[in-house]
């Protein structure tokens, strides 16, 4: 991993060689912003850390974001989208049946893990933040709930024989497996994901036979009621 000095010289480097030509300052700065998020987490980064490691000056970080807590903010905001967007593209396969848009999905989430540590232990550090920071919590609260609306669109699309608020439902029971399978790469490494193709069936056939079960009368009414409203 990076050290925060080292990639300071790295992106002064990667300028001068015009590899960064195409990037914006606010780019250069939210990048130099995830890697000390993964380096030293969001408490123990300064301004000096992120004009060090951008090259950029404490004027551009007002100009662009307002102060370094929104863009570290836009960072974790930003991180939180990503893990969204792969699956739920991956499930907009064309002509394929609903169980299939639920095994590209499922398949792509899991296959997004291993590479997605660093910036889950950011996001964590963040939520940790969170609760002493009644304007960061509202952030997180509104990217989750950005979150959850994008997936329960996708399975909104992929099947619209649903019910409705059962999209909902599963986009919530999907984001809790997720982060449940990510804090166990987070404490057992790649292990607990050792057979990928194995867990993409199971949890392919958990929705699909939720999303069956929940077609019941009374069955979306009765997992509200385990689960908590919104």
């Amino acid at each position: 991993m990076y050290t925060g000095v080292y990639l300071g010289y790295t992106l002064v480097y990667m300028r001068a060689q015009g590899t960064m030509s195409g990037m914006s300052h606010r780019e250069t700065l939210l990048g130099a912003a995830r890697e000390l998020l993964h380096e030293k987490g969001l408490s123990r980064t300064t301004a000096r850390d992120l004009t060090e490691v951008s090259g950029a000056n404490l004027r551009s970080i007002g100009y662009h974001f307002g102060s370094k807590d929104e863009l570290m903010t836009q960072v974790l905001a930003q991180i939180c989208a990503e893990w969204t967007a792969g699956p739920v593209e991956a499930s907009r396969v064309e002509g394929g049946s609903p169980q299939e848009r639920m095994l590209a999905a499922v398949r792509t989430m899991l296959a997004d893990l291993p590479g997605k540590r660093d910036d889950y232990f950011a996001y964590l550090d963040g939520v940790v933040e969170a609760r002493q920071n009644s304007k960061l919590s509202g952030q997180l609260t509104q990217s989750l709930s950005q979150s959850l609306d994008s997936i329960a669109g996708a399975i909104s699309e992929a099947t619209p024989t649903l019910s409705p608020g059962v999209d909902m439902l599963l986009a919530r029971l999907l984001v809790a497996v997720h982060d449940g399978l990510m804090l166990q790469v987070a404490v057992a490494d790649d292990a607990a994901l050792h057979d990928i193709e194995e867990l993409v069936s199971a949890l392919a056939g958990l929705g699909v036979t939720l999303a069956a079960a929940l077609e019941f009368p009374g069955a979306a009414d009765t997992l509200h009621t385990l689960i908590g409203e919104p």
